[in-house]
């Protein structure tokens, strides 16, 4: 197959423009088709301007092998939907189907667009909506009746979370297509559909994640695996494979609830609950759980898990013909069912999990995961199927992280074509302190800034300079260029700190504890807080 797969990379590379000879690109494509042949796991490193995209999928389509590709951004999902994929349709000469599958959030939802419809409930739904986002809910309505994917990627403008998250659900509300009354015109189901049938499936790594969580059940069958930017695998597939206690699912639970039951202490209570997550997992911010749990979690999930079970009896009290209602009523036992089971989870002591809060003040998040995921990922994946790994940096341990069989699977380094010699700029801050001398992070004496702030942080020169000169001189140097600036954590931690400190009115975002978006998380299933079970160990 070696001699095909090079034949059909040339063909195609030969349609560019401007094309060149890519022998790491030959390389990787050939160690593709070598491993989808003899069934052997496959951990690739290609740098830079390599092409590892054509690099796996033109081996894997001469192949004849079913494959799904797993990526980490949606940047590159878009670039394989909108470019890659077309590309090699019309001139690999190889007929094969292609299809990208999101999680449900990403697609309208038909129900929730007829009762927003409807003469008497839908007003009544839109009155808690603020003027603008009745206007957007209203075009979105529009739009579902010309759209043909339903998919939010085909609007060409962008309306708020607000006004989608009245037109979607995840699948944690999402009953299934057939206890559903529109389930027969589901865009989510036609989705799936398309993908059933395709040779290659373009997906994200967290619904891939999520795959594997659910016992094989989200995605159809395959030969292979591309997991495409690998180096994030292990902390995608961490959070995927775990659940989470967070007060958003709360507030998501509330919303549908409020959507069929007319009982304001009861629903009041459920979105109490937030609060109450809230504030109990604050001053545990940032630190890894003991078991069991510290008496104010403990009490604290046991709290709302009553309030869960209440709504849920209420739900189960409902006794409607009405189609509308029947599907609100399932909407809301499949949220709360979901939100119970967590929570059972997370109050289980279950060995081999380790459970931590993460977040912000505003957002904090119990979560429950694996303390390694090689041996989740070896029964749902490897053990399954043959896997590519790709990335331009793939880590020294990748393999044995994430649970690749010993001896099992082949590493390979095909370089980088990208002059870096010539296209890359060291620049030295010359003018600022040596890195590794107390004085960056204290006020010239060790230990003098600490004894002010508990945790060290850097000087007002090293914090001035950052600010003004070396932020100037950083401009003018990245003009026309790409800049990538850096740090340690606990080094962005102690730069924002000290900035924050000496402008106090200039709002300092960490990026790491910004809120994560609860709904619709990119092409991922369900739209934000993870609700699944955690695969047996």
């Amino acid at each position: 197959m070696s001699a095909d797969v090079t034949a059909a990379l040339a063909a195609v590379t030969g349609a560019l423009p401007a094309a060149e000879e890519r022998p790491g690109q030959r390389q990787m494509a050939q160690a593709v088709a070598s491993s989808i042949d003899s069934g052997r796991h496959l951990v690739v490193q290609a740098g830079t301007g390599t092409g590892k995209t054509l690099g796996y999928l033109v081996p894997a389509i001469v192949a004849g092998k079913r494959v799904v590709v797993a990526t980490a951004t949606k940047a590159l999902q878009d670039q394989l939907a909108a470019k890659d994929l077309p590309f090699l349709e019309a001139h690999l000469g190889i007929p094969f189907d292609w299809a990208v599958l999101k999680g449900r959030s990403n697609y309208v939802c038909m129900q929730r667009v007829r009762e927003i419809q409807g003469a008497d409930s839908g007003q009544l739904e839109l009155e808690e909506f603020a003027a603008t986002t009745k206007v957007e809910i209203n075009r979105l309505v529009a739009w579902s009746g010309t759209t043909d994917t339903g998919d939010q990627a085909g609007l060409d403008w962008a309306p708020s979370d607000r006004a989608w998250q009245a037109v979607s659900v995840g699948s944690d509300e999402c009953p299934g297509a057939t206890r559903c009354p529109m389930g027969s015109v589901c865009f989510a189901e036609a989705a799936r559909t398309r993908a059933s049938v395709a040779d290659v499936v373009v997906v994200n790594m967290h619904l891939y994640g999520l795959h594997v969580g659910s016992g094989g059940m989200l995605l159809p069958e395959h030969d292979v695996v591309v997991m495409d930017e690998a180096h994030q695998l292990e902390d995608i597939m961490s959070d995927t494979v775990g659940v989470q206690v967070a007060g958003g699912r709360f507030t998501t639970l509330t919303a549908a609830l409020k959507r069929i039951l007319d009982d304001p202490q009861l629903v009041g209570g459920v979105a109490e609950a937030s609060l109450v997550v809230r504030d109990v997992l604050v001053p545990f911010l940032g630190q890894r759980l003991p078991r069991p749990f510290p008496a104010p979690v403990q009490e604290m999930l046991v709290d709302v898990r009553g309030r869960v079970q209440r709504a849920l009896t209420a739900l189960g009290a409902i006794d409607s013909d009405v189609e509308d209602a029947k599907a609100r009523k399932m909407r809301g036992q499949q949220l709360a069912t979901r939100l119970q089971d967590s929570i059972d989870l997370a109050l289980d002591n279950r060995e081999g999990f380790v459970a931590f809060v993460s977040g912000g003040p505003d957002y904090p998040r119990l979560e429950i995961a694996p303390l390694e995921v090689g041996g989740v990922l070896n029964n749902g994946i490897w053990s399954q199927r043959t896997a590519i790994l790709a990335s331009a940096t793939i880590p020294a341990s990748l393999g044995a992280r994430v649970g690749l069989p010993p001896g099992g699977f082949d590493e390979i380094d095909v370089g980088s074509p990208f002059d870096y010699e010539h296209h890359a700029m060291l620049y030295c801050a010359v003018h600022m302190p040596d890195p590794r001398s107390p004085a960056v992070w204290t006020g010239g004496a060790p230990g003098a800034d600490r004894a002010h702030h508990g945790s060290g942080g850097p000087n007002a020169r090293a914090v001035h300079q950052l600010e003004g000169d070396g932020r100037r001189r950083r401009g003018r140097a990245a003009h026309g260029r790409r800049a990538h600036p850096h740090s340690t954590r606990p080094a962005e931690d102690r730069v924002g700190e000290g900035v924050q400190r000496r402008r106090a009115r200039v709002p300092v975002r960490n990026r790491r504890l910004l809120p994560r978006r609860r709904h619709p998380r990119p092409h991922a299933e369900p739209g934000g807080d993870r609700s699944h079970p955690v695969p047996p160990p």
